[in-house]
């Protein structure tokens, strides 16, 4: 079997370095913002390092600890204590930090780190998520003694990992003496001394998480389903939207319209023709959706539990028609919406567009007809009087009346 021979340019530098440009147009364009959960102790004031797990590489020695201030910044110190490249490259110094409870969206860690020159080995933070490990571009930054730099912090983010709602993430630093070289470092301006093998060792500060809303959702391709988010989104070519336009007049179906733009809080029925879609939110969050009386009675809920049941009279979405609900009243999924009820849409005479089935709802009223009672005639004293002639009484049983037959 003949393998084919990948072109000169396809080298491991080529994919790294296109790697890199992807991350970071992907992160130009996904804007971050600052995430609920942030890691305690994030910048380690008063040098504490509460909540961060600390000394869990597999080498504890050296100067590990949050007693470091350097460049204006606390940080974590990690230096190793005369131990040999060799020695050191199957050894690591690490701490980490457990966060609960995430909010569902794309995460990605940022921080801080910085070494002195000849000193940079494979030092790196790090995001774990289902057992995957994120890392962020190695350090390169190793001016931290330089005087002629100022700013001696590299900024280090992972790639943006997709988080699932009330999930647990793990962050950290790490470095081992991987690629590091014996006594290679040298004060300033110092060519001499036999040097103290402290390459590899590390300083961390500044950690944060980054986050930008999304919501995956589950749909069945080329079903009709509902969706009600607390962000404006970015509609999925494959995935269209539609807002209720009103109530045909004979009340069998409802009228819907393609959206032209996404509202944050705004319910929409929608069609997919993938079975998950993965929306990307963006703009404010807003705290309730849109009121119903100003969605054509479509009304949309953010997060449920089996406690929001649909009311009586209302009507749910249930293969491709809307059902009306009497006394078994169905739960409300998160993100979803029902027509609230009728009374009150806008009542369309005609439609050409796109409509709905509603199953179970009251037809319009028309005229109501009375059938005509029958009559019965008394004479005046009481006694039937069917055919006779002259002065009678005639009765339907809700009134009566004189009349002369003749």
């Amino acid at each position: 079997m003949a393998w084919a021979v990948a072109p000169q340019h396809y080298t491991a530098s080529y994919f790294t370095t296109h790697r890199r440009i992807v991350e970071q147009a992907l992160g130009e364009f996904l804007t971050y913002t600052k995430a609920e959960v942030q890691p305690k102790s994030p910048s380690f004031a008063n040098k504490s390092s509460n909540g961060w797990d600390v000394k869990v590489g597999s080498y504890t020695g050296g100067d590990q600890s949050a007693g470091y201030v350097y460049g204006g910044k606390n940080c974590w110190n990690a230096w190793w204590a005369n131990v040999s490249a060799s020695q050191g490259t199957k050894q690591s110094m690490e701490i980490r930090q457990n966060l609960d409870d995430l909010p569902e969206g794309l995460y990605a860690l940022e921080c801080k780190a910085s070494t002195q020159h000849y000193c940079l080995s494979d030092q790196h933070g790090y995001l774990i998520y289902n057992k995957e490990t994120y890392a962020t571009p190695p350090l390169k930054a190793d001016y931290m003694d330089l005087p002629t730099v100022g700013n001696i912090w590299q900024t280090l983010t992972t790639s943006p990992v997709y988080i699932e709602e009330g999930s647990s993430v793990t962050i950290g630093f790490v470095g081992t003496k991987q690629g590091a070289i014996d006594n290679a470092y040298r004060p300033y301006g110092n060519t001499s001394g036999n040097g103290d093998r402290r390459e590899g060792w590390w300083l961390a500060t500044d950690f944060r998480l980054l986050y930008h809303p999304v919501k995956k959702l589950t749909l069945t391709p080329g079903q009709w389903s509902t969706v009600c988010l607390p962000y404006a989104f970015t509609v999925p070519s494959d995935m269209k939207l539609y807002q209720v336009a009103g109530l045909l007049a004979d009340h069998t179906a409802i009228a819907i319209e393609e959206a032209t733009q996404v509202e944050a809080g705004r319910p929409y029925i929608c069609k997919s023709e993938q079975a998950q879609q993965v929306l990307l939110e963006f703009g404010d969050k807003v705290k309730s959706a849109v009121s119903y009386t100003q969605c054509n009675n479509l009304r949309g809920y953010f997060e449920t539990s089996a406690a929001n049941r649909a009311p009586v009279d209302s009507y749910v979405l249930k293969d491709g028609q809307w059902v009306a609900v009497g006394d078994e009243r169905p739960s409300i999924a998160s993100n979803s919406a029902i027509i609230f009820k009728l009374d009150g849409m806008t009542e369309l005479d005609a439609w050409s567009g796109l409509t709905m089935p509603l199953s179970g709802a009251p037809t319009a009223i028309g005229d109501v007809g009375v059938e005509p009672a029958s009559v019965s005639t008394f004479t005046l004293g009481g006694l039937r009087a069917d055919g006779s002639r002259g002065i009678v009484i005639e009765t339907d049983g809700r009134q009566a009346k004189k009349v002369v037959r003749k």
